[in-house]
């Protein structure tokens, strides 16, 4: 069972998440999606937490920046609170929230990065990025954000593309965020795979 905390305020009218959650379908994992904090609660009585093996925080049209959107970060905290241990994987606006709970720094870009992107990931050594660096090196992923991860927790790896922060990973824990959309293209469809298999059920 994989928990998804949902970033974007209308899932109904959303892009990227029904997305993600076709993918999960499409590799036959079970998950639950999760719009509000009181929400959790009742998922943490009603599984234990062995059913639960992943969450994923998905990205939405919030930032950080503005800081007018802390009860969001909230329910995000809480889902990690709840559920320690787990692999965590934060997509866009979850991204940006992992850097910021763990002690990063958000800043608002002078521009809105959108569109699909060329990445060279030849010198990416984060675990998340492996199965694709066996095929190709440069793979096209798609943003849209208009918040950045300026400094990085001192308990992450990363990778910087461009002056942008691509990825990070915790040193020691299975807690994984990408700034691009893996749901919105081909090649990030093997993250959130990598993600699921070898991470959270392996």
């Amino acid at each position: 069972m994989i928990l998804v905390i949902n970033n974007s305020r209308d899932l109904y009218k959303a892009t990227m998440a029904p997305k993600l959650l076709g993918i999960l379908r499409s590799l036959d994992i079970e998950y639950i999606i999760i719009e509000k904090k009181k929400e959790l609660k009742k998922i943490k009585k009603n599984y234990p937490n062995q059913e639960i093996k992943g969450i994923i925080l998905t990205g939405g049209p919030l930032c950080i920046s503005d800081n007018v959107y802390y009860k969001d970060i909230i329910k995000n905290i809480t889902a990690i609170q709840l559920f320690p241990n787990i692999p965590i994987l934060g997509i866009c606006f979850g991204f940006q929230v992992l850097g910021d709970i763990y002690g990063g720094t958000i800043d608002k870009l002078h521009y809105h990065n959108l569109g699909f992107k060329k990445i060279d990931i030849s010198n990416c050594d984060l675990e998340l990025f492996q199965e694709l660096k066996k095929n190709k090196n440069n793979h096209t992923f798609f943003f849209s954000h208009n918040d950045q991860i300026k400094y990085i927790p001192p308990t992450f790896n990363y990778f910087i593309d461009n002056d942008i922060v691509i990825g990070i990973e915790h040193k020691d824990k299975k807690i994984f965020g990408v700034q691009f959309h893996p749901e919105g293209s081909g090649d990030g469809y093997e993250i959130i795979k990598t993600f699921i298999f070898k991470f959270c059920y392996n």
